[in-house]
């Protein structure tokens, strides 16, 4: 995955994250309907968003509402943030 889709991946996140944070859509619908999936792809793409901040430069992290929206979901759930990765394509941690 090169920076730009990698920039629009998250940024779909980022968007629910803002929506539910500003109370435009409600948090507990965005979570029913995201569920682990924000979690996990938060964990997978968290290295990828700090190496794009460190390679732009930015001072502050554009996609924070996807960290937070991730860190709400988490708790919803009752998981840890730092789940467990899946070992493979088409695996699934037992967990899940």
């Amino acid at each position: 995955m090169d920076d730009f889709e990698a920039r629009n991946y998250a940024y779909m996140f980022e968007l629910f994250g803002q929506l539910a944070k500003d109370g435009i859509v409600d948090l507990q619908t965005v979570m029913n309907a995201l569920k682990y999936i924000v979690i996990y792809d938060w964990n997978t793409m968290a290295p990828m968003i700090k190496y794009l901040n460190g390679t732009y430069k930015l001072k502050n992290n554009p996609w924070e509402n996807f960290e937070w929206l991730a860190k709400e979901t988490a708790k919803y759930l009752n998981m840890d943030i730092e789940a467990p990765q899946a070992a493979g394509p088409g695996s699934v941690p037992d967990r899940w």
